[in-house]
């Protein structure tokens, strides 16, 4: 499957990270709290394919919870990008609330443990 407006297939997840930054003029994106990047409100996680949205989610979840404990104000928007199939998923950390503040916190990667997380919370596309 060919990433539809540039015909790249990205095979490393930072590859792709830096060229949506550049498509979209994001600049100055903050790498904190092991996220893939905040910017304007928005806590960006990248997959190179995002086959289950409701396992990334709760991944970027985890990372609210950290952030919340850290005392780090939380995002407003969670956006999951899909960097080959080039599909964003927009959700509003809020509605999430009662889930990051309950998640238990991580140790070691924040990606493993993923697949029982279920929401019938639909994204914005």
């Amino acid at each position: 499957m060919k990433n539809k407006s540039s015909n790249k297939i990205f095979t490393a997840e930072r590859e792709g990270q830096n060229s949506f930054f550049d498509k979209f003029g994001i600049a100055d994106t903050e790498l904190s709290n092991n996220t893939d990047g905040i910017y304007n409100g928005n806590l960006f996680e990248f997959k190179l394919n995002i086959n289950n949205t409701d396992a990334v989610l709760f991944q970027a979840l985890k990372y609210l919870n950290h952030m919340r404990i850290k005392g780090v104000s939380i995002p407003a928007n969670i956006l999951l990008v899909d960097l080959n199939q080039e599909i964003a998923y927009l959700f509003n950390s809020q509605d999430f609330a009662d889930d990051y503040i309950n998640c238990p916190p991580f140790i070691g990667a924040a990606s493993k443990g993923n697949d029982e997380f279920n929401t019938t919370i639909k994204p914005e596309v």
